[in-house]
């Protein structure tokens, strides 16, 4: 019988040594390294005279954020190349970021690509359909608050430094729907159906400015099982969302649900969010 216990001990001594966790130091370690795209979200670019607020950058911090990036050895990539790495098996390499400016405004063609253009840096616009009537040529509209319209976006599109993402056309909104998100009782099909006829609209639009969209983002960063179903029915192939975080993403089916590190014109710097993540 001891002889039986002896052996018993030696096995479970030897199972432990096998399945040894490792500290929680080296685990958080590991995670982050897995981390490989930093998304970072970005709105309204205007004068360094302008006020800045959550939504709205003065064109100097946007520089200090670009400047920081270049000095730093992070790879700035387009939405499709991160997209055409993957589909073809190509690991994106270390330190890889996209940058994005969501709802279309003016106001970045004049502050925000000259700055892009000046690093060599490509960034992704994200155009609300509904908005284009807030354009440069409607009187109503408040200079720092203008949006493009189609015919800016066919103009932008035309820069190697610009990509355009669909961000709904009635969708932005936070009402008794917080943006294309699925109502409480709401019925699936019709739902689906309402999700699909919007962005068949914005496309519709996007396409006679000679642009075939790739991604989604998320208005208010709000979506729902259903709509992920949508979007990628009808063939988009990476969505954006407003949770904060690091990706890691290896696969193609990784690009659906991006989170996003939200650049406020009067929170932290990227710089400072990098630091933060450990990225």
């Amino acid at each position: 019988m001891k002889k039986v216990s002896v052996l018993l001990l030696c096995v479970l001594t030897v199972f432990a040594a096998c399945v040894f966790v490792p500290p929680a130091s080296e685990v958080d370690a590991l995670q982050k390294s897995a981390k490989n795209l930093a998304v970072v979200m970005y709105h309204n670019t205007v004068p360094d005279n302008y006020k800045a607020s959550v939504y709205v950058i003065r064109a100097g911090s946007l520089e200090r954020d670009l400047k920081f990036l270049k000095e730093n050895g992070y790879r700035v990539l387009s939405a499709s190349v991160v997209i055409d790495s993957l589909k073809n098996g190509i690991a994106l390499p270390e330190k890889s970021v996209m940058l994005t400016f969501d709802d279309g405004y003016y106001f970045n063609k004049t502050y925000a690509m000259p700055l892009l253009e000046k690093y060599g840096f490509p960034a992704l616009f994200a155009i609300v359909g509904e908005y284009t009537k807030f354009n440069k040529n409607n009187p109503k509209v408040s200079k720092t608050y203008t949006y493009f319209d189609f015919e800016d976006v066919a103009e932008i599109n035309r820069s190697k430094y610009v990509e355009i993402a669909a961000h709904s056309y009635y969708l932005h909104h936070f009402g008794k729907r917080q943006g294309v998100k699925i109502k409480k009782y709401e019925d699936k099909t019709a739902y689906c159906e309402m999700l699909e006829k919007d962005t068949r609209l914005l496309e519709k639009s996007l396409l006679q400015a000679g642009v075939r969209p790739r991604v989604y983002a998320y208005p208010f960063g709000a979506y729902c099982a259903e709509s992920e179903q949508v979007i990628k029915r009808l063939g988009y192939e990476m969505s954006l969302t407003c949770n904060e975080g690091i990706n890691c993403v290896k696969t193609p089916e990784n690009l659906f649900l991006l989170k996003r590190l939200n650049r406020s014109g009067t929170g932290k710097s990227v710089e400072a969010m990098f630091a933060e993540y450990g990225y």
